[in-house]
């Protein structure tokens, strides 16, 4: 049986207002137009574009102070976001 790609719609697409990018899938107008003839592996580059620009984002927005559990770090470097951790009077805080 052959895997189907999903599509990244949201239902919320604005390439119909005219804009390039979708706000909010963030495909661009083309891919949004000529995404069920694509081929599974273009359907997949894109979503490791999109993947990518997620994880961009999320380490411009997130910052991550205070470590509790030090498995987030371990999780979180899979994503390529780091944690810093700050040592007051001996504990972690």
């Amino acid at each position: 049986m052959e895997r189907k790609v999903k599509t990244p719609c949201v239902g919320v697409c604005s390439t119909v207002f005219g804009d390039q990018v979708c706000r909010g899938c963030k495909r661009f107008h083309h891919e949004v137009i000529e995404w069920n003839g694509y081929t599974d592996v273009q359907k997949e580059t894109v979503w490791n574009r999109l993947e990518s620009l997620k994880v961009l984002i999320m380490k411009s927005k997130i910052f991550i102070e205070n470590q509790v559990y030090f498995n987030l770090n371990w999780i979180l470097s899979k994503y390529l976001i780091t944690i810093r951790l700050t040592l007051i009077a001996g504990s972690l805080i």
